[in-house]
């Protein structure tokens, strides 16, 4: 392939990124259905307030699971073949789509679906720690997620398009979902995973005792624990609104799918698609807590322009300018949010650095959204964006100070 030779990879990192490259347009497919999950829920499935807030919820507090994948990965003689382990159940479990229009079940069936995907993020950071050089790991990150996007942006607006002719098709969409996803774990767990020496966190540890290995690695490494408080700082801001967006397209501005589908499907992953490959390179070569601070002030202005939007008669502009800032700097920090446990983790093993990473998400899932819908049962959208705002900002200036710090000392 003339990108192999360009990016000058070598056997095995020509090997793992055609794979990757691959399996990630499968998953692409996958998540482009996932992405309207939460319009379904309310305008097709009619879900109230409180089991919209329970589906966003579900995702970052299916977090808290991943800190079972340690002692879960024990349990396989090769640690990819995690991988179909999460095919065959967590994402065929969306074939049951086709047998229900409950909300209840809905919710039910999604949640089974992130709590395996969670154990994707750590088995995904160790493939990039172990098998690529530190000078390709950002920009082959950048490409394969710049792929992926794409495929999620072609198939929420085709999904988008086809829920306006008759919303019951996401019962065949879901159906879609589950083949790609299982393709996509398929193509995974044929990676051949270099093998190395690495630090062990913790040699023995029960199935019911990871909570262990977190508290040892936070504990262990302070760099590490205050750059998770402004991250978990960010996070909230991120969370909170989640609730709101649905309620304000839906119920506020009453859009159709196809118009959902444009904002939150082409402008919020068109940065994605420009971007990644850029921003992985940047982090190569950027210190982390400045670029952690520039992405967080940059992802400021995404609930900034809606507050707006919902103060004007033409929202549009504010709407559209929002989601496009939301893509590009979310590109931003997805690099930093499956990169950044390699960068602190430095010999050890990433993938429990990644699991503290999404562990602290999934605390966080469990108070943010809720709070968020308490605030939207008594108020409006319109303070959610501010109070987002007001977090981002906030962990901005905290990672700036933390950056200041590291590089007086």
């Amino acid at each position: 392939m003339k990108i192999t030779n360009f990016l000058k990879l070598d056997r095995r990192e020509k090997h793992t990124f055609l794979f990757l490259l691959i399996g990630s347009i499968f998953n692409g497919i996958s998540l482009g259905v996932l992405l309207l999950q939460e319009f379904i829920l309310r305008k097709t499935l009619f879900g109230n307030l409180f089991e919209l807030t329970v589906l966003v919820m579900i995702q970052p507090v299916s977090n808290l699971f991943s800190i079972f994948f340690y002692p879960l990965s024990k349990n396989f003689k090769k640690k990819n073949d995690f991988f179909l382990l999460i095919a065959f159940v967590g994402k065929l479990i969306l074939l049951l789509m086709l047998l229900t229009k409950s909300s209840k079940i809905f919710i039910l069936i999604i949640s089974v679906f992130y709590i395996f995907n969670t154990f994707m993020n750590p088995l995904f950071s160790n493939i990039m720690q172990v098998n690529f050089s530190k000078k390709n790991r950002g920009l082959v990150y950048g490409i394969v997620s710049s792929v992926s996007v794409l495929s999620t942006l072609i198939v929420s607006n085709l999904a988008g398009k086809l829920l306006d002719v008759n919303d019951n098709l996401y019962k065949l969409l879901f159906s879609i979902s589950a083949f790609s996803g299982f393709l996509c774990c398929f193509l995974f767990s044929r990676i051949k995973i270099r093998k190395i020496k690495q630090k062990k966190i913790e040699e023995k540890i029960s199935f019911l005792q990871p909570i262990k290995i977190i508290v040892k690695i936070l504990k262990n490494n302070r760099d590490f624990t205050k750059y998770e408080i402004f991250f978990f700082i960010y996070g909230i801001g991120y969370l909170i609104i989640l609730p709101a967006i649905p309620v304000y397209f839906v119920d506020i501005l009453k859009l159709d799918y196809s118009k959902i589908s444009f904002i939150k499907g082409f402008l919020g992953q068109l940065g994605y698609i420009v971007f990644f490959p850029f921003v992985g390179f940047f982090l190569d070569r950027m210190n982390i807590f400045l670029y952690s601070s520039l992405t967080f002030l940059l992802l400021s202005f995404y609930p900034f322009f809606l507050l707006i939007s919902s103060f004007v008669r033409s929202p549009f502009f504010f709407i559209y300018s929002a989601f496009l800032i939301f893509s590009i700097s979310m590109s931003a920090v997805s690099v930093i949010w499956d990169l950044s446990s390699i960068h602190f983790a430095k010999d050890s093993d990433s993938s429990q650095f990644q699991n503290v990473h999404i562990f602290l998400t999934g605390v966080r899932g469990i108070i943010v959204p809720s709070l968020g819908y308490l605030i939207l049962k008594f108020s409006s959208p319109k303070l959610l964006f501010l109070i987002s705002t007001l977090f981002f900002l906030f962990s901005s200036f905290g990672m700036f100070f933390l950056f200041n710090k590291f590089k007086s000392s």
